[in-house]
């Protein structure tokens, strides 16, 4: 989970803290026991300075992430650490929601997930068609 958050900042691929540390939206206590989406709209993400308290916070927390309302918890950290702006800029189609009909991931939303990145593709980077020379293209 703690490598999840750290591959959508960019400046933690090179082993530095991103300006003003890792967003974790840690749960409240008196809402936790709920399990209910009470529990994030009452609190703001807290910053940790760095990698390890990030993932010291994560183990402290693991039982409320493995749960349905924490799962969606830790999906908006991780959308808070890479921007939201940044997120738009990586996909294909801006237009395009995260989560999709009857609450399915989309394939920017799975891929932000694995990779740290919100890629319309399963590729990274160029896909290179065809054999010949002359046929191929770059998608």
């Amino acid at each position: 989970l703690t490598r999840m958050i750290a591959s959508a900042v960019p400046e933690a691929s090179r082993g530095a803290v991103p300006p003003g540390g890792f967003r974790l939206i840690l749960p409240d206590p008196n809402l936790a026991s709920k399990r209910s989406t009470e529990a994030l709209l009452v609190n703001k993400p807290g910053v940790l300075p760095s990698k390890d308290a990030l993932n010291d916070a994560i183990r402290a927390h693991l039982s409320f992430f493995q749960t349905p309302v924490g799962v969606l918890v830790f999906s908006f950290s991780v959308a808070l650490n890479r921007g939201l702006e940044q997120i738009r800029a990586d996909m294909d189609d801006t237009q395009t929601a995260l989560v999709q009909r009857f609450g399915h991931c989309s394939q920017e939303l799975v891929n932000l997930m694995l990779t740290g990145r919100a890629v319309s593709n399963v590729f990274d980077g160029d896909k290179i068609l065809g054999e010949v020379p002359a046929t191929r293209r770059v998608v």
